[in-house]
C-alpha cells in the first residue's frame, strides 16, 4: 500500500487572496477529482477555512458534498456540515477530517451576517491510499 498526500482549494487561493460572499450568499467550489483514479481512497482534512469579516451577526456555513454519481449532481451527496458565527476580525478554523471519495465539491454560505465576508478560502489535504 502506497499512501500520498497533497494540498488543494475548493474556492480561493490563500489567506489574503480568497474570494468574497456577499450577505445571504452562497459560494460553491468546482468539483475537485481527489484521485484522479477509481483505485484509491482517502480522507481530506479541512484545514483551511478563512475569511475576514466585520460582524458578528448570522453564521458562515459550510458543506462538504461527494459521491457523484451519473445523472446526479454532487450537491445531493452532503457528507459534511460546519456552521461558526462570524467574528468582527479575520479567522482561520480547522473543520475536521472526512472520508473522500473521487469527486469532491466545498460549498459556504454567508447566512445573514449583514455583511460581505472576504479573503474566503476553503482548503484541504488529501491522504490518499492505494
Amino acid at each position: 500500500m502506497t499512501i500520498a498526500r497533497n494540498t488543494g482549494t475548493f474556492f480561493g487561493t490563500s489567506e489574503t487572496s480568497g474570494v468574497t460572499i456577499a450577505n445571504n450568499a452562497t459560494q460553491t467550489g468546482s468539483e475537485v477529482d481527489q484521485w484522479g483514479g477509481n483505485t484509491s481512497e482517502g480522507y481530506l482534512s479541512l484545514l483551511q477555512w478563512y475569511y475576514t469579516s466585520t460582524v458578528t451577526a448570522g453564521s458562515m456555513d459550510g458543506t462538504l458534498f461527494y459521491a457523484r454519481t451519473t445523472g446526479n449532481e454532487a450537491e445531493d451527496q452532503s457528507v459534511l456540515t460546519f456552521s461558526f458565527p462570524p467574528a468582527n476580525a479575520s479567522q482561520k478554523i480547522n473543520v475536521g477530517q472526512q472520508p473522500a471519495t473521487r469527486y469532491m465539491i466545498g460549498q459556504v454560505k454567508n447566512n445573514a451576517t449583514g455583511a460581505s465576508g472576504t479573503n474566503c478560502t476553503l482548503g484541504y489535504e488529501a491522504t490518499q491510499e492505494s
